[in-house]
C-alpha cells in the first residue's frame, strides 16, 4: 500500500543527495517505517482472514482451546492495529523533527487522525473501559469506543485509514520530488 510513497521517498533522497540538510539516514528511517507499515498491514490482513474463518457463526458453543485461539488472534490484531498508528506517527515525527530539503512537514489535519487514534485509544475515558478493536468488520479492524449517552463511536476502518495515510505521504513526497527536480533544473 505504501509502495508509491516509498518510491517517491527514494527518489527524493536521490535528488537531494549532497544538498545542505540532506540526510540519508533520515531518508532511510522514513523508508523503513513505510516498509514496516506495509508489513503490519500484511500481518493484520492474514490474522483478520484467519479470525474471520475461525469464528463459527452456526455453532453457539466452541471448545476452550478454540476460544483461546480466537482470543489470541483478536489480541494480535489489536496489538498490530495500535502498532500501525505507532509507526505512522513515527513517520510524521521523523519528518517534523528532521527537516529535509524541499520536504514539507505534514499538515496538522493530515496527521490528526493518526495521532488521535494513537493517543485517544490507549487512554480510557474516566467512566468507560479502554477502546476495543472490532475485528469482524469486513473493511478491517476498527477502534470502537464507548461515548457517554451515545452508545459506541467507531473510527474508520484501518484499511481505509491506511489508504488515506498512504495517499497523504505519497502527496507529500510527490511535492518534494517536484520541488527538488525544479531546483535541479534551475541550477544546471
Amino acid at each position: 500500500m505504501f509502495e508509491q510513497a516509498r518510491e517517491l521517498a527514494r527518489r527524493h533522497e536521490q535528488l537531494v543527495e549532497g544538498m545542505p540538510g540532506a540526510n540519508r539516514f533520515v531518508s532511510a528511517a522514513i523508508e523503513e517505517r513505510l516498509d514496516q507499515l506495509d508489513l503490519i498491514l500484511d500481518m493484520i490482513r492474514e490474522r483478520h482472514r484467519v479470525f474471520a474463518s475461525s469464528v463459527p457463526l452456526d455453532t453457539p458453543q466452541i471448545s476452550n482451546e478454540h476460544g483461546r485461539e480466537i482470543l489470541r488472534l483478536n489480541q494480535e490484531i489489536e496489538m498490530l492495529h495500535v502498532a500501525f498508528y505507532y509507526f505512522a506517527n513515527a513517520v510524521t515525527t521523523i519528518i517534523e523533527e528532521n527537516p529535509l530539503p524541499y520536504l514539507e512537514t505534514f499538515r496538522a489535519n493530515d496527521v490528526s487522525f493518526v495521532r488521535n487514534r494513537l493517543l485517544e485509544h490507549i487512554r480510557p475515558d474516566p467512566d468507560s473501559p479502554f477502546a476495543r478493536v472490532s475485528v469482524l468488520d469486513p473493511g478491517g479492524p476498527r477502534f470502537t469506543k464507548p461515548v457517554r449517552d451515545m452508545g459506541m463511536r467507531s473510527s474508520g476502518s484501518l484499511y481505509d485509514e491506511a489508504d488515506k495515510f498512504s495517499k497523504i505521504a505519497g502527496d507529500l513526497f510527490n511535492r518534494a520530488v517536484t520541488a527538488a527536480e525544479r531546483a535541479k533544473r534551475e541550477t544546471t
